[in-house]
C-alpha cells in the first residue's frame, strides 16, 4: 500500500478573514466560520455572518480548526466562509472523503503536535499538507470507512445520551431556581476567575493526568497543576463550555478556573448555573472567539436558597450515576475506535 502527503490527494484551502465591514448577525450572506467555537454538535453553526466572502466551503468539505483547538472538525454542509481559525479540506479523486475524513482524526496527535505560538497555538498550510497516510485502492477505502462510521455512529449516540442527561440536569436546576429563598448574583461577584498555565504539546503524549482544554481532555501528562476538581469554562475556541476536571489534572490557558465560596454556592450548583447562562454568547466574535472574566463579570445568575441545592444535589447524584455508565461505554467505544484506527491505517484492518 502507498503512503502519500494529505497535500497530493485534497485540496487545503486556508481561511481568510473577511473585511471587518462585511461583518453582520443578521444573516446577511452567508455564515462564517471563525473558529472551532462555531462547531456546535458536530455540525456547523455560525455565529455571525458576512457579505464579502473570501474562501467558501462546498458540500462535503472538512472544516478543519487549526488554532487552538488543533484538529477539531465538522462536515459542511453547504457554503461557508472560512475564517483564519479554520482551514478546508477538498477529497481529490483518488480518496474517498469518508476514508479522509477518519484519516484526519487519526492524524490529528500529529497536527497538535506542530502547533506553534505565544498566545495560542496554530499550525499552517504545509503542517496539514505535509501529513502522510496509506492511501489503498478505492473500495478498500470505502470498505475501512464504513466500518469505522459504524463504530463514530455508536460513539455520537452516546454523546446524544450524554446530551440528554445534561438537559434533565438543566430541568432540575430550572425547578430549584424557581422555588422562594433565592438570590440573584452577578457572576463577578459569585465567582474569581484565573486562567490554567499553558502545557506544551510534547508534554501532554503521555503519563496518567488528565490535561483539560478548552472543551475537555486533550491529551495526558505525567504532572499535576491541581489536585482537587475545578470547574473550567473554555475561554478561547469553545467559548463558555463548562467542565468540571476529576481530581489531579492540568488545566491549560485555554480555560479559565472558578474560585467560589460553597458556603454561598456548592460545586454542582455553580456547575449547572454556568451552564444555564450559556457564557459563550458572551465570546468576543473575532477570527478567534474568546471570553476572560471581565466579560462575562455582568452576568446574572439565580443562587436557589441552600435548602433547594441539596435537593437539586440529590437529583443530579442519581443522574450522575446514569452519566458515568453511557460515559464507561462510551471511553471503551472511543477505544475501539481508536484501535481500529491504528489497525486501518497500518493496513491490519
Amino acid at each position: 500500500m502507498k503512503v502519500v502527503a494529505l497535500g497530493s490527494i485534497a485540496r487545503v484551502t486556508m481561511g481568510q478573514a473577511p473585511p471587518g465591514a462585511s461583518y453582520n448577525d443578521s444573516g446577511k450572506g452567508v455564515g462564517l466560520i471563525a473558529g472551532a467555537g462555531d462547531f456546535k454538535d458536530g455540525v456547523v453553526s455560525p455565529a455571525k455572518f458576512t457579505s464579502a466572502p473570501r474562501h467558501l466551503t462546498e458540500p462535503g468539505d472538512i472544516v478543519l480548526s487549526i488554532r487552538a483547538s488543533i484538529g477539531a472538525k465538522v462536515w459542511a454542509d453547504g457554503a461557508y466562509c472560512l475564517g483564519r481559525g479554520v482551514a478546508g479540506l477538498r477529497a481529490g479523486s483518488d480518496i474517498a472523503a469518508g476514508y479522509l475524513w477518519h484519516a484526519v482524526s487519526h492524524l490529528e496527535p500529529t497536527l497538535r503536535a506542530k502547533g506553534r505560538g505565544a498566545t495560542f497555538l496554530q499550525v499552517n498550510r504545509r503542517d496539514i499538507e505535509e501529513l502522510v497516510l496509506p492511501l489503498p485502492e478505492m473500495g478498500e477505502q470505502k470498505r475501512i470507512a464504513a466500518i469505522l462510521d459504524r463504530v463514530d455512529a455508536q460513539r455520537s449516540r452516546r454523546r446524544v445520551q450524554l446530551e440528554m442527561l445534561n438537559t434533565l440536569a438543566s430541568s432540575a436546576w430550572l425547578d430549584a431556581g424557581s422555588r422562594s429563598g433565592g438570590s440573584i448574583w452577578a457572576l463577578g461577584d459569585l465567582a474569581r476567575w484565573r486562567s490554567g498555565n499553558f502545557l506544551a504539546s510534547d508534554e501532554r503524549n503521555g503519563g496518567s493526568v488528565p490535561v483539560y482544554g478548552a472543551n475537555g481532555v486533550i491529551g495526558y501528562t505525567d504532572k499535576a497543576m491541581v489536585t482537587a476538581p475545578e470547574i473550567i469554562v473554555g475561554r478561547v475556541g469553545a467559548c463558555g463550555a463548562v467542565r468540571v476536571t476529576n481530581g489531579p489534572s492540568w488545566i491549560t490557558d485555554n480555560a479559565l478556573i472558578a474560585s467560589f465560596d460553597e458556603s454561598v454556592i456548592s460545586r454542582m450548583a455553580l456547575t449547572a448555573a454556568l451552564r444555564q447562562a450559556d457564557l459563550g454568547q458572551y465570546a468576543v466574535r473575532s477570527s478567534q472567539p474568546s471570553i476572560s472574566g471581565k466579560r462575562i463579570a455582568h452576568v446574572p445568575i439565580l443562587v436557589p436558597s441552600l435548602e433547594a441545592q441539596r435537593e437539586f444535589t440529590a437529583v443530579v447524584e442519581k443522574i450522575d450515576v446514569q452519566r458515568a455508565r453511557v460515559e464507561r461505554a462510551l471511553a471503551l467505544e472511543d477505544e475501539l475506535y481508536a484501535a481500529l484506527q491504528h489497525r486501518a491505517f497500518r493496513g491490519e484492518l
